[in-house]
Formats: C-alpha cells, structure tokens, sequence
C-alpha cells in the first residue's frame, strides 16, 4: 500500500512540476484559515468546519484528496512532508498541528 501511495504522490507530483509553469500565489493568513482553504480547494466544498472536522469521515476525502492536500501544504510553506506524517493527517487540527511544529519560518515566529 505504502509503494502505491507513494507512486500516486510521485505522479501527481510530477504532473503538478512539468504542467504548470506559474505558481500559485501564497495565501495570506493564519494557519487554521489557509489549511482550511485548501481543504476546500481540493475537496471543492466550502470551509464552514471546524479543527475536529474528519477530513475522511466528515468531509469525504479518499487517498488521492490526502496527497492534493499534501501537495498543496507543500507548495504553500516550501515544505516536504513524508508519507509517514501525511498518513496522520485525520482532521483539520492534525495539519494545522503539522505545520506549526514542522515549518521553520513559522516556529521561529511563535518563538518571538
């Protein structure tokens, strides 16, 4: 399972990299708003939820919607996250949680 997620975030990664040649701009705003921004851009639904929404269970994301979210948190902090903490992404809070603890630009503005 894990040699199919992983070739799944390769392609899309892949498509993503050579088919667009302009980045989206960054969206503006603290973390909690632009995760569930683009958790919605994904999922094509609004962002009326909450932290403890499942993104699986409440919202309807299969496998594929957890690696465009994945792909999308990447582009929008410069980050890569592993399959391994992508797995662990239930709901809203654990991605909010992910990127406070785990961008650097970011901890070093909670830190002041």
């Amino acid at each position: 399972m894990k040699k199919i997620n992983l070739l799944i975030y390769l392609t899309i990664s892949f498509c993503l990299f050579s088919c667009s040649f302009e980045s989206k701009p960054k969206i503006e705003g603290e973390i909690n708003e632009v995760v569930k921004i683009l958790v919605s851009e994904v999922l094509l639904t609004d962002n009326n939820f909450s932290n403890q929404t499942h993104l699986k269970n409440d919202l309807g994301a299969d496998e594929l919607d957890i690696v465009e979210i994945t792909i999308a948190l990447e582009n929008q902090y410069d980050i890569i996250i592993q399959d391994e903490d992508m797995a662990q992404f239930v709901t809203i809070d654990d991605i909010v949680n992910y990127i406070e603890h785990n961008t650097p630009n970011i901890k070093e503005k909670k830190k002041q």
